[in-house]
């Protein structure tokens, strides 16, 4: 069952003109659409686990850190979940980055499709920001 945030998402980053599919798993649904910046593509998903309205804005796997980088991957990661108040980095045992940004606790059915554009802007702009220090340490010395 589509849940109703899903719906609510869908229309309005439609409604601004971006690509994207909503996809119900039973569980949660989803709606994903493709970013691009200057530093980086990657695909966002607002996932919907229920129909209260609780969402978050998530991106997988949009960096990988090889066995011998990850101690500096850890580093960098942590200093970025200090430095962005509402998006949360994480590193899984591959080495593989993922983020996520969580919507507000009290988000009403009548703000959740600006709130999304709004999340959608922050969030892409934070994760094209981070790519090259990632990058950096992927590729440095």
């Amino acid at each position: 069952m589509m849940r109703k945030a899903t719906v609510l998402i869908e229309k309005a980053l439609k409604g601004a003109g971006l690509k994207c599919q909503a996809i119900d798993l039973n569980e949660f649904s989803f709606v994903e659409a493709g970013f691009s910046g200057d530093n980086c593509t990657f695909k966002l998903r607002f996932i919907s686990p229920d129909d209260d309205n609780d969402v978050k804005a998530m991106t997988e796997d949009f960096a990988k850190f090889p066995q011998n980088k990850l101690a500096s991957g850890y580093e960098l990661i942590n200093s970025l979940n200090r430095k962005y108040k509402y998006a949360k980095f994480t590193i899984d045992s591959n080495g593989a980055v993922s983020a996520q940004f969580d919507f507000p606790v009290r988000t009403s059915s009548e703000t959740l499709g600006d709130e999304a554009i709004e999340i959608a802007i922050r969030f892409s702009k934070i994760i094209d920001d981070v790519y090259p220090d990632i990058m950096r340490v992927i590729y440095g010395s």
